[in-house]
C-alpha cells in the first residue's frame, strides 16, 4: 500500500509541475510579443493582444 501511495503522489507532483510550467510559458510568451510591439511602436496591437491573454488565462483557469 505505501508503493501505492507514493507513485501517486509522485503522479500529482509531476501534473502540478506540467501545469506550472506551461502557465510560465504562456506568461513569457505574453512579455515577449508585448515587449517586440513597444520595440517595434505597433502600441496598437496591444490591445488585441490583452484581449487574448485574458481570454486564453480564463479559459485555461475554466479547465483546470
Amino acid at each position: 500500500m505505501g508503493t501505492q501511495i507514493l507513485a501517486e503522489n509522485a503522479l500529482m507532483i509531476e501534473v502540478f509541475l506540467f501545469t506550472i510550467s506551461f502557465v510560465e510559458a504562456f506568461g513569457l510568451a505574453a512579455e515577449t510579443l508585448t515587449g517586440n510591439f513597444v520595440g517595434q511602436g505597433k502600441r496598437d496591437r496591444l490591445p488585441y493582444l490583452v484581449g487574448v491573454t485574458v481570454g486564453t488565462g480564463v479559459l485555461f483557469a475554466l479547465i483546470f
